[in-house]
């Protein structure tokens, strides 16, 4: 899982490169789980957020950038601090 390899990409890649995680559309009923599964307050800290795919509604991209404001409270970050590339 790419979780366990992220604290090695960002120390290689630096701050040159944007790393974003993908996920499962919210359509599939995986995305929430897929972000969960990554996110926690050192993963925070080595990624700049998640591609997340089917993005082609604006009740899609609403539930998208909701579900990660919800977990940057959870989890103490900064509001809008994960980015989201649809």
């Amino acid at each position: 899982m790419i979780k366990q390899h992220l604290p090695k990409l960002r120390q290689a890649a630096g701050n040159k490169v944007c790393i974003t995680i993908r996920t499962n559309s919210i359509e599939s009923g995986m995305f929430h789980d897929d972000v969960r599964n990554i996110l926690d307050k050192d993963t925070a800290m080595l990624i700049d957020g998640f591609c997340a795919t089917k993005v082609d509604t604006v009740e899609i991209a609403l539930e998208t950038c909701r579900f990660l404001s919800e977990m940057e409270k959870q989890l103490g970050l900064l509001q809008n601090q994960l980015k989201v590339i649809p």
